[in-house]
């Protein structure tokens, strides 16, 4: 919470790149062609989807309590696959449907609070008396 969003999402950023670079350099560094013919998604994906929505995200999740930002944040995948489906004219498959489902399940049950009447509390005695 003490944490400023724009440092923050800038400090994993460059962990990210810096722990990523061995990797692309194993695995081959693109093309100029293959950026330039990729340029639209790229910025889209750096500057829209990772640099703003994600530094909005991290500010969002200083006014809300953890445990409810972890149930937003895993909605997520439902999310996302809702959106394939309806903006993108996606088909998503029964598996995935089945899944989008039990996540969304889980995470309402998560939130449902049990009347302390219904926990049975034991008592048990651990030591010798």
């Amino acid at each position: 919470k003490s944490a400023d969003p724009a440092k923050f999402t800038f400090v994993q950023f460059l962990v990210s790149v810096i722990i990523g670079i061995p990797f692309m350099a194993v695995n081959g560094f693109p093309t100029v062609q293959a950026i330039e013919s990729a340029i639209i998604p790229l910025l889209y994906v750096g500057i829209f989807s990772s640099g703003i929505a994600y530094t909005l995200q991290v500010a969002g999740q200083r006014r809300v309590h953890s445990s409810t930002a972890t149930l937003i944040m895993s909605l997520e995948s439902v999310i996302a696959l809702l959106g394939g489906v309806v903006i993108l004219k996606e088909q998503a498959t029964t598996e995935e449907l089945v899944g989008c489902l039990l996540v969304f399940v889980a995470v309402f049950i998560a939130q449902i609070e049990i009347p302390v009447r219904f926990i049975m509390f034991r008592q048990r005695k651990y030591f010798v008396e």
